[in-house]
């Protein structure tokens, strides 16, 4: 297993196309997080099979670029149009376990993004999956919340962010049901609109690999009452968010389901 990590450097634009299907090798995009407010790393997995690959990245604004961009993301790189880096990484075949550490220069601050890892041998294509990352904002994911009794919660999560930088985070929350207009929207937007309660402001220093570990406790709850609650990150040059996780105060564990299109599918912590 060769590990990659490719910069979105430069901006030769490529139309996608369908993916090609493809017994072996196979290219997996774990995931993306910023390294400064314009640079950003994209890393994945590639199965060679023996064979000598060269991989690259294409990736596309969210919102704010023009409307194929957002049409590539929104369509999983089906449809639209997307960015290409121009440099390609060569991955030998004898490049098991490698993890050479490219920079990702000339993003947006605070824009969002998607992109996805490609892969090519003798004309044959494997792509992996599209992931999304906001430029110069902290990677952070939401494991589980725990109640430790009926009105208290224990949020945990992981984080990747630019070393050596205080990142802030914290938990935000809602009642999802029984609560205020307002918080109910919260809730049911996915956090988009409404209003939601917060937990005080942590800090700390992150190195930008491998995640770090990380738990905020959330206090006072009702007890039996439904909440809906995301864990959140924050640098000078952005702000991140994981998606709302639904929870029962006092009841047994929640756990996310890493389906989300806002980091990698897994994470390994280190306190």
């Amino acid at each position: 297993m060769a590990w990659l990590v490719v910069a979105l450097a430069g901006c030769a634009a490529v139309f996608a196309a369908p993916s090609t299907a493809l017994s072996a090798p196979t290219v997996s995009t774990d995931g993306a997080y910023s390294t400064g407010a314009r640079t950003a790393t994209v890393y994945g997995s590639l199965e060679t099979e023996g064979l000598a690959w060269m991989t690259w990245a294409e990736y596309a604004r969210v919102d704010g670029g023009s409307a194929r961009e957002s049409e590539w993301c929104a369509t999983g790189g089906l449809a639209g149009q997307a960015n290409s880096t121009l440099s390609r990484v060569a991955i030998p075949p004898s490049a098991f376990d490698s993890s050479p550490p490219v920079s990702l220069y000339g993003l947006a601050a605070g824009a969002e993004y998607c992109t996805r890892l490609i892969a090519e041998e003798s004309g044959e294509i494997a792509q992996g999956a599209l992931v999304t990352f906001i430029a110069g904002a902290p990677h952070v994911v939401l494991v589980k919340a725990e109640s430790s009794d009926a009105t208290t919660v224990d949020v945990e999560g992981g984080m990747e962010t630019e070393a050596d930088v205080p990142t802030r985070y914290w938990a935000e929350y809602a009642r999802s049901s029984g609560g205020s207009p307002s918080e109910l929207q919260w809730c049911a937007s996915a956090g988009a609109s409404g209003s939601a309660q917060a937990t005080s402001v942590q800090a700390r220093e992150f190195g930008p690999y491998p995640a770090r570990g990380i738990q905020v406790t959330i206090a006072e709850l009702i007890a039996d009452g439904r909440y809906c609650l995301r864990l959140a990150a924050a640098l000078p040059s952005g702000t991140a968010h994981t998606a709302l996780l639904p929870l029962t105060a006092g009841a047994p564990t929640s756990t996310m389901s890493f389906v989300e299109p806002t980091g990698p599918s897994a994470m390994t912590l280190v306190s």
